[in-house]
């Protein structure tokens, strides 16, 4: 796995980074991005159902989402796969009300 990773850049020479207008980043706000806003249509009400986690192995493009199962052991199984932290508890890392917003290939998931 590790020769196909791409390293990763910080911006360690810059000491102050210019995030625009926070506002989209309150609660209500973000969530409403989320979930409809999203630029070029990627927002989750738009996103297509993948009914199995073997249909990732095919995704070149577009907008999909992936439900996992709350059975032992589904989560762990469906991180390990998508190379994310296994452990929901006590907080799903990078996580917004438990969704995970990711690039795959071409694709958002």
């Amino acid at each position: 796995f590790e020769e196909h990773m791409l390293p990763v850049h910080w911006n360690e020479d810059r000491p102050h980074i210019n995030l625009g207008k926070l506002d989209r980043m309150h609660a209500g706000n973000y969530e409403h991005l989320l979930v409809s806003d999203w630029p070029g249509g990627e927002g989750l009400a738009l996103s297509k159902e993948l009914t199995t986690a073997s249909q990732l192995q095919g995704m070149e493009a577009g907008n999909w989402h992936l439900i996992v199962g709350s059975r032992l052991g589904t989560w762990e199984d469906a991180a390990r796969y998508l190379r994310l932290w296994p452990l929901m508890k006590p907080v799903l890392r990078g996580a917004y009300q438990q969704a995970i917003r990711l690039r795959w290939r071409g694709a958002v998931l």
